[in-house]
């Protein structure tokens, strides 16, 4: 789970209560936080294989260089992964990882808020409470958008499955001076 980029922290730091401390680092949401920034350099992976694969035709036909064809397929992957990582960054707080290290090194407090989910919908807006039918199979990758007290919180599917029956969810951000970052949630026990 990531937190929108405009993810208000002073409106749920009233009625969160501060808990005891634990390592933010070992939570199970850790990972994803980690490796969510790289997947814009996937993107451009994917795009400069395919460009490559391309001017391989060129190659053969010999209207351009082994060289040539290398370069453009680099060139392709730094401006693919730039503008996925700034589009990105617009929506989504890529840079969570790189706060939360920062605020674990200062003094901290865990703060727990027990949010109210509005909603669940997938990456392309559709509420997921529709009985519309999808005509190609949901993948494994799919990223899911999820509303709490009307603010955005990106998920993967694994953590989607988990909670998409809850009403509520505990979730949890680290308070260091001026920097606040969601980085766990926790299921209500029933």
């Amino acid at each position: 789970m990531i937190a929108s980029i405009s993810f208000d922290y002073f409106s749920i730091l009233k009625n969160a209560k501060k808990v005891s401390k634990r390592n933010p680092l070992s939570s199970k949401n850790i990972k994803y936080l980690k490796k969510f920034p790289f997947i814009c350099f996937g993107t451009g992976l994917i795009v400069a294989v395919f460009v490559w694969l391309c001017t391989l035709v060129g190659i053969v036909s010999g209207s351009f260089s082994i060289l040539e064809s290398l370069v453009t397929a680099i060139l392709v992957f730094l401006l693919v992964s730039f503008f996925s990582f700034r589009s990105l960054s617009k929506k989504i707080d890529i840079k969570s990882y790189k706060k939360l290290k920062r605020g674990v090194r200062k003094e901290y407090q865990i703060m727990e808020y027990c949010a109210k989910i509005d909603g669940f919908y997938d990456s392309i807006g559709v509420s997921t409470e529709t009985n519309v039918k999808y005509l190609k199979d949901k993948k494994k990758s799919k990223t899911y958008i999820m509303i709490l007290d009307g603010q955005k919180v990106y998920l993967n599917s694994k953590v989607y499955d988990e909670i998409k029956e809850d009403k509520k969810i505990n979730i949890y951000f680290i308070k260091a001076g001026n920097i606040m970052v969601f980085y766990d949630y926790g299921r209500i026990k029933k």
